[in-house]
């Protein structure tokens, strides 16, 4: 220990532990040096006479004990018996060895003893004590009550890298790291810290320390033990990630896990489980099992439980609803937590298996249906085959299309449905190396049925590999062509003897068929047509934009029409000569891509006989159009005349009937000018004849005394020269009859006429808003009106009954079904 730091760390022990380590002579020198001190001291404080001769040595007895140690303390007593014998025993400065004098001589000699030994026994205890601190395996300290170190462990100093000279005398706290750039406030024990290594590491250590008091009770130091809790912390912050990421696992995997107690108290519970009851985790942890699930869940998994915690692993599925009412398919597996024989608990993981269980049913739905389409088809031979070839599987239809049972074929090489000279030349092996490399191989050739029998197929052989793409084996489907080759060869002859032309053409555009008509009609021999394109047979003008047109029909959907529909079409033959043609287009696929069939029919004397029915209707037409004209002139000479009589005739019966003819005769003459005025000669509109009918009859009943008004509703309805006549006439009478009695004695009227298409007919009513009907008309008894008696005859030739109705007015109405 420097001088340093005991003048740093104070108190006489410190300051003998400094001087223990001099050499006896100085210790000596300095017991003398006490010695004279005293003495001097004594002196100074009492004369020689005073008694109390050893008073001030008893001081430097203890301090020479403590300072110098036992050997120079014994020289100090010495020194200090004889020097009381003579100075202060009286006789003063005489040597008396009386019993007088010698008595406070052996009691200071024995008392001082007695101090010497008390303090080399404490002084032994420190140096003990310091030792014990020093040599103690733990990280241990001493501080006085400043703080700073008095005495420390060699494995505190081993532990941070420090010698002890460096250590003793500072404040323990320097050697804290700092925290947040500044040492901690107060240290508390129990609370882990860091210390700063010399190399400038860091370790953890944890804090206990203990108060040290004086006599007096005071504080007067401290010492304090470290643990070193680095690899502990380092553990400790391990589990936590451990733990951290476990529950990070468990939150996240997709069951719902839970662990319990022997008890049925819950211990564990991830966050689905506590989301499927629409809780938190710390919600579930500490319940029973019976308030968690509830009674019924309880008595429905109790068994389970019972065995999971009797040691068996046991498994469970079922369904139920979760907190927001949704179903839901559950797989329960409960595993005991075994340590050694002993159930420790429970493990209960639910799984919601309800997206696979949907996804299982779907694929054995889709299973049940694939087998279904693949048994239905029955003109293919689908089964599967290994990667070298043998059938693995075996079909209903393969059995039809071939003859062979599956239990002839299971296992054996897919070559045996091949002919004699096929398997020789190796064809299946063939077939099977194409797949593999290309994906897929398809063909056509004979093949053997069970009987020995040939037929002609059509065979599509498919590479199946996994997801890592090694070859698992291939599918095979063959169909029997026979009966389609047959077809062809029956087209072929069908198409060889049909009445018309006909000519197939593929997607560039050549001519790859003609029949015999072709050859026939355009003048060229088959072989000079045979892959020709087929614009040598088009017009000069339109071959340059035939191609297009031709590429055009191709991309569109198959379908059969006609060629350029409501348009000519010109073809040339071979002497270059040009005729009409009518062609019908067929697209369809073949084994060497999309074609084109194409029936060509020459209508030149088709065209010639429609121009000359055409040249017959129009000639037609021009004699009905004079044949109308001439009578409608004739009905208007007719009208005129006895409009000339009616003039004549005086107020009367008279009068009235020759005015209902004119009217009469002016309905019947504007039907033969609407047909002749129209483009069709055959039809006329009854809304546009109704309107002019109406506005002619009202305007010859209009007079000055009394005005009306007539409403007109009718539908856009048609009808020929046969219903329009009887339609005006019976128009004529309503209308004339509304006109003639409705309004007697009023100034004003309304007539309303309607005309409806419905299911049963078009529905005619004319209704007028005059005085109505008298409460016993009958249309039966109207004998004497001839209008209304000739009303009734035409309804009944147009189909219909008229009927009378008087409701605010009077309305007349009929279903004409035949207009």
């Amino acid at each position: 220990m420097t001088l340093r730091q005991v003048l740093r760390g104070g108190g006489l022990a410190t300051w003998g532990e400094l001087f223990a380590a001099r050499p006896i002579g100085a210790r000596l020198a300095l017991s003398v040096a006490i010695f004279l001190a005293a003495l001097a001291l004594r002196f100074a404080i009492m004369p020689v006479e005073a008694g109390l001769a050893y008073l001030t040595f008893y001081p430097g007895c203890v301090l020479v004990f403590l300072l110098c140690g036992t050997g120079p303390g014994t020289v100090y007593v010495a020194l200090s018996a004889l020097v009381g014998v003579y100075i202060f025993t009286p006789p003063y400065w005489e040597m008396h060895l009386s019993y007088r004098a010698l008595m406070p001589v052996a009691f200071f000699a024995f008392s001082s003893s007695l101090i010497g030994a008390v303090v080399s026994q404490t002084k032994r205890t420190r140096e003990a004590i310091r030792r014990l601190h020093e040599e103690t395996p733990a990280m241990l300290h001493s501080c006085d009550e400043q703080g700073r170190i008095v005495s420390v462990s060699d494995l505190w100093l081993a532990k941070l890298g420090y010698e002890r000279k460096e250590v003793l005398g500072h404040p323990w706290t320097d050697f804290l790291a700092p925290v947040a750039g500044a040492c901690p406030p107060a240290l508390v024990s129990g609370q882990v810290y860091q210390l700063a290594q010399r190399s400038g590491a860091r370790i953890d250590i944890q804090v206990a320390s203990v108060a040290e008091r004086n006599h007096r009770g005071e504080p007067s130091g401290s010492i304090v033990v470290l643990q070193d809790v680095t690899e502990r912390q380092a553990q400790t912050q391990a589990v936590d990630d451990l733990s951290f990421m476990l529950k990070l696992v468990l939150n996240n995997v997709p069951a719902r896990i839970s662990y319990w107690d022997t008890n049925y108290q819950n211990r564990f519970a991830n966050k689905a489980f506590a989301e499927w009851f629409g809780c938190e985790e710390d919600e579930v942890v500490g319940r029973q099992l019976r308030e968690i699930v509830g009674e019924a869940w309880t008595v429905r998994i109790m068994p389970s439980v019972q065995r999971g915690l009797s040691g068996q692993v046991t498994q469970m599925e079922t369904t139920a609803q979760d907190h927001t009412g949704k179903l839901r398919e559950l797989e329960i597996h409960f595993v005991p937590d075994l340590r050694g024989e002993h159930v420790n608990g429970l493990f209960v993981f639910v799984l919601d298996v309800s997206a696979q269980r949907s996804a299982e049913r779907e694929l054995a739905e889709r299973e049940k249906v694939f087998r279904t389409l693949i048994e239905g088809v029955r003109d293919y031979a689908i089964y599967m085959l290994d990667a070298r070839g043998h059938v693995q599987t075996w079909s209903s239809n393969a059995s039809q299309n071939t003859g062979y049972q599956a239990d002839n074929v299971l296992g054996r090489h897919f070559r045996m449905f091949f002919t004699p000279e096929d398997v020789a030349a190796g064809l299946a092996e063939v077939e099977l190396a194409v797949a593999e490399q290309q994906g897929v191989y398809e063909s056509e050739g004979w093949r053997m049925r069970a009987n020995g029998q040939r037929f002609w197929a059509g065979v599509m052989l498919t590479a199946l590999r996994d997801e890592h793409g090694q070859l698992t084996g291939f599918a095979k489907v063959t169909r029997d062509l026979t009966e389609r080759t047959r077809q062809l060869d029956l087209l072929a002859r069908v198409t060889e003897v049909a009445p018309f032309a006909m000519l197939m053409v593929n997607a560039e555009g050549l001519i790859t068929m003609v029949n015999a008509q072709m050859e026939a009609l355009f003048g060229y021999a088959r072989e000079e047509l045979v892959n020709q394109p087929v614009e040598v047979l088009v017009p000069l003008g339109l071959r340059q934009a035939h191609p297009g047109m031709r590429t055009g029909f191709l991309r569109g959907p198959q379908q059969a029409r006609r060629m350029a529909s409501g348009q000519k079409i010109r073809a040339v033959r071979r002497d270059g000569s040009e005729f009409s043609v009518d062609i019908g287009l067929s697209q369809m696929e073949t084994a060497t891509g999309p074609c084109v069939l194409a029936a060509v029919v020459d209508i030149t004397e088709r065209e010639r006989q429609q121009a000359a029915i055409e040249q017959a209707l129009s000639d037609k037409e021009i004699l009905l159009k004079e044949v109308y004209h001439r009578v409608k002139n004739n009905l208007q000479v007719v009208q005129s005349l006895m409009r000339l009589q009616s003039g004549g005739l005086p107020e009367g019966a008279a009068k009235e009937a020759c005015d209902e003819n004119i009217q009469r005769v002016r309905a019947m003459a504007m039907v033969h000018e609407k047909l002749y005025q129209s483009g069709n000669l055959s039809e006329v509109s009854l809304r546009e004849y109704t309107a002019d009918l109406l506005a002619q009859i009202t305007e010859a009943g209009r007079t000055q005394e009394r005005e009306v008004d007539v409403q007109v509703d009718v539908d856009p309805i048609t009808t020929g020269l046969d219903g329009a006549v009887p339609y005006g006439l019976l128009l004529t009478e309503l209308l004339a009859n509304a006109l003639k009695h409705a309004f007697t004695g009023r100034s004003r009227g309304c007539i309303s006429v309607c005309l409806k298409a419905t299911d049963q007919g078009a529905l005619l009513s004319v209704a007028d808003d005059g005085g109505g009907l008298a409460p016993d008309f009958s249309l039966s008894a109207q004998t004497s009106s001839l209008g209304l008696q000739l009303a009734a005859g035409l309804a009944r030739q147009l189909g219909g009954e008229l009927q009378a109705h008087s409701d605010n007015g009077a309305r007349f109405s009929a279903v004409l079904p035949r207009l």
